[in-house]
């Protein structure tokens, strides 16, 4: 389960530390793929392949179609986590998410979320009080 936030930014050769905490999950490899709302998201090698699966799988559709071939055009598979613990962001990835240098990882159970900075702070900004009314709401629900 990846969980926290942290800050670091991107030397200059455009790789990113992996955070201690994360690093020994994602050993085996990882995918960096592009996720909505501008941020990258990364998997370990197992739950990328379940994912990828997932996308093959789907109707061959036009929207279907369009969301595979950005996907997979943009996502990068390392199969080995440098022995600093660091990792290439990709050019298409930078483009997708505005990344110029600094970043916020954040655990998401079970991925980790890459975003600049800038709009990650941007999306937040409001976050506390969209999480008290989901809480409300889930747990008048008997689901917290």
């Amino acid at each position: 389960m990846f969980t926290g936030h942290y800050t670091h930014n991107l030397d200059s050769k455009w790789r990113l530390t992996i955070p201690a905490s994360f690093k020994n999950d994602l050993r085996s490899g990882l995918a960096l793929t592009p996720g909505p709302s501008g941020c990258v998201f990364v998997y370990t090698m197992e739950a990328w392949e379940e994912i990828a699966v997932k996308l093959k799988a789907l109707p061959d559709t036009l929207e279907n179609r369009a969301l595979k071939r950005y996907t997979f055009s943009k996502t990068q598979v390392e199969f080995n986590l440098e022995k600093a613990g660091r990792v290439l962001l990709p050019e298409p990835l930078r483009e997708h998410t505005g990344i110029q240098k600094t970043v916020v990882i954040v655990g998401d159970n079970e991925r980790l979320e890459i975003w600049a900075a800038e709009r990650w702070a941007e999306l937040t900004a409001n976050d506390a009080a969209g999480f008290d009314t989901a809480y409300e709401s889930l747990a008048a629900q008997g689901l917290l």
